[in-house]
Order: C-alpha cells, then sequence, then structure tokens
C-alpha cells in the first residue's frame, strides 16, 4: 500500500507529476500496489484522469460537527492545563463557534482505494 494523505493539498503540478509518476511506474509489475489517496471531492476526477476508479473503491469520510468541537475543546482543555489563564469560557466558545463554522466542507474526503 502507498497512502497519500491530503492529495489535493500539493501544488497542482506537483500533484499531476506525482500521479503520472504512480500511474507509469507502480503498474509495471505483475502484482501492482494498492494506492490510497485522500483529499477534497474536487480532486476526484483529475484522479480518475490516472487511474481506473470504481464507485465501490470508494469511500467518503466527512467529520461531524460535534467530532470537530470535541476535538478542539480538548486540545484547548490541554492548553489550559499549562497556563490556565490563557483562554477563558467565553474566548474557547468564540473559537470553537468560529472554527466549526469555517469546517464546514472543510473536512470532507474521499479515499481511492
Amino acid at each position: 500500500f502507498f497512502c497519500i494523505d491530503a492529495l489535493d493539498e500539493l501544488e497542482l503540478q506537483t500533484r499531476r507529476d506525482l500521479l503520472d509518476i504512480l500511474n507509469k511506474n507502480l503498474q509495471l509489475g505483475t502484482k501492482a500496489p494498492r494506492l490510497f489517496f485522500t483529499g477534497r471531492p474536487h480532486i476526484q476526477s483529475e484522479v480518475q484522469k490516472y487511474f481506473e476508479i470504481h464507485q465501490e473503491q470508494k469511500v467518503e469520510i466527512i467529520a461531524k460537527e460535534n467530532d470537530i468541537r470535541q476535538y478542539l475543546h480538548h486540545n484547548i482543555e490541554k492548553d489550559r492545563h499549562v497556563n490556565p489563564d490563557m483562554i477563558n469560557k467565553d474566548l474557547e466558545n468564540e473559537i470553537l463557534t468560529a472554527l466549526v463554522a469555517r469546517s464546514q466542507g472543510m473536512y470532507v474526503g474521499k479515499i481511492f482505494i
């Protein structure tokens, strides 16, 4: 297996070069390695230019708002443990509200196997 996370975050030319290299070089043997990509939905059409991907080879990953909120709260609590005066509850609520609102659609990904 080769796992490439956040494929969509690569620069366009870098991403195309990587996909081209993977397509040309990894499928030469009799038993080609399996590729595992994650990325936002817009990357799917680009990946399909290089690899044939069937519907059953895709898995959608969508973080729920509560998961994001819990993750952020946990990290704020770790920081608060080090310095209790760093973030008060009002600031924490403001941070959580802003980041959760901005995360809508950002944590959507697809895995291509």
